[in-house]
């Protein structure tokens, strides 16, 4: 009897042993997952460690929203000027497609209308044309007022339009002599038929003004200057011509000199 109550007592022993283990094992187990959504309070982060991170996440996103908005403005910007420094190119193309017809056809629009005489001094004493057809908005070039483009218009004793010019006065406005560059325009390494955009890129320059000629060349004509090599600095005039469908047929480059001197 002794011994089979002794292994009663030892059975009993290693029930309660077996229970203590498993309850032990949940008992990590829930501590463990406590710790890892415990508060970081709890884990030596302090208050000020916390606040100083959310204030720098804060200035990031700030940046960050800072500069998509610099971006999107300068865009804005660049697409406004393109738009409204297009416009009068392309009135110059509409006009171009009349070659060989009368003004009045041009006329028919009220939104424009070519008139025999510049509303701006500087452009009837230095340009010769028939009729013209400008901007409403100006700039000032060495204390005279031009447009900001216009379109020119040559027309024979038939009273056809033959030729038609562009003139963008806004490369003048910071320097009569038009846009700086870091030598003279060399397009010697093109054959004729290159394509235009091949050229113009190379050119990289906006055109002072492009002329429509009735025998189907389209001249762009670009005004800058240069640094020579005695330092100093030479103003030019480059001429680039290309068949109606654009392709490259000659360039000529003419060095301007001091004058009235």
């Amino acid at each position: 009897m002794k011994r089979s109550k002794s292994k009663k007592d030892n059975d009993r022993i290693e029930e309660i042993n077996e229970k203590h283990d498993k309850k032990s094992k949940r008992l990590k187990k829930r501590d463990k997952s406590k710790n890892s959504n415990a508060d970081p309070f709890e884990h030596g982060t302090s208050s000020s460690d916390i606040h100083k991170e959310l204030s720098k996440t804060n200035k990031l996103q700030i940046l960050a929203i800072f500069v998509c908005a610099a971006a999107i403005v300068v865009i804005l910007i660049v697409v406004l000027v393109s738009i409204f420094s297009s416009k009068g190119e392309g009135y110059a193309e509409d006009a171009a497609d009349n070659i060989g017809r009368s003004v009045d056809v041009l006329n028919d629009s009220d939104e424009v209308h070519y008139k025999d005489e510049s509303d701006y001094y500087g452009v009837n004493s230095a340009v010769s044309f028939d009729y013209v057809f400008e901007s409403e908005d100006d700039i000032t070039a060495d204390g005279i007022s031009y447009p900001e483009w216009a379109v020119f218009l040559t027309i024979s004793d038939d009273e056809f339009i033959t030729d038609v010019v562009y003139t963008d006065f806004t490369v003048i406005k910071k320097d009569m002599r038009g846009q700086r560059r870091d030598s003279v325009v060399n397009l010697d390494s093109y054959s004729k038929g290159a394509k235009r955009s091949t050229v113009l890129k190379s050119v990289n320059l906006d055109p002072y003004s492009i002329t429509y000629s009735q025998s189907g060349i389209v001249s762009y004509c670009f005004k800058y200057y240069y640094e020579r090599d005695n330092g100093d600095e030479q103003a030019a005039i480059t001429r680039v011509a290309f068949s109606e469908d654009g392709e490259y047929q000659y360039y000529t480059t003419e060095l301007l000199i001091p004058t009235n001197m």
